[in-house]
Formats: C-alpha cells, sequence, structure tokens
C-alpha cells in the first residue's frame, strides 16, 4: 500500500499536475489507509510552491490562456476558476494566479466563495 500510495502520488504530482486535495481525494478513493495517504501527499508537495503549481497548470491545460489570451468576462474567469479548482487547488491561490491572466482581475473579486476541494 505504501508504495502503491507513493508512486501514484508521483504520477498525479508530477505528471498530472494535480494540487494536494485531488491528489488526496483520488488517493482515498482507492481505499488507501490515511496515514499512508498523509504521508506520500506530505512528500510529494514537500518544497513545492502551489503558485507555481497552478501557473504550470493553466501553461499545460489551458494553453490559449497562457499564450495571451486573456479571460475578458465573468463567464470566462468562472469556468477557468472551476477547471483549476477540481484539479485540487486552494481558492485563494487560484484567484491570485487568474488576476495574472485576467483582462478585467477586478471580476474576481465578484466571484462567489466556494468550499475548497474535498470538502463537499
Amino acid at each position: 500500500d505504501q508504495r502503491f500510495a507513493e508512486m501514484f502520488t508521483t504520477l498525479r504530482v508530477e505528471s498530472g499536475g494535480f494540487g494536494r486535495a485531488r491528489v488526496l481525494s483520488d488517493l482515498r478513493g482507492r481505499r488507501v489507509p490515511a496515514p499512508l495517504v498523509e504521508r506520500a501527499v506530505a512528500r510529494a508537495f514537500a518544497g513545492k510552491s502551489e503558485p507555481e503549481m497552478i501557473t504550470a497548470w493553466i501553461e499545460r491545460r489551458m494553453p490559449s490562456v497562457a499564450a495571451g489570451e486573456h479571460l475578458g468576462n465573468e463567464r470566462q474567469l468562472a469556468a477557468a476558476w472551476r477547471k483549476v479548482h477540481r484539479a485540487g487547488f486552494s481558492s485563494g491561490a487560484i484567484l491570485t494566479e487568474l488576476r495574472r491572466f485576467a483582462a478585467r482581475p477586478e471580476l474576481l473579486e465578484d466571484l462567489p466563495p466556494e468550499d475548497e476541494p474535498g470538502e463537499s
């Protein structure tokens, strides 16, 4: 179980670029014991910067946005926020990073607060 947890976590973080909440959820869904999940995730995310991971995720999964196609309206911003949120990143870090890609960053202030990933 421990080897599986570590290999799975490393794959999800390094290859998939997913955030902490998504990796935790995926491992728990595979019925890995909680202590092993926590250790594997802690190791995989040690020394990683969530803002840098979010930017890398956007560059990989939303190339048009990363290439300069700014998110110009509330609908586009909300859709982008939901995509990154489902990838397992925290709300505050997502908002901070999306401001860099938004044509009108002030629109991000109007997004409704949602639960952190994995809390539903």
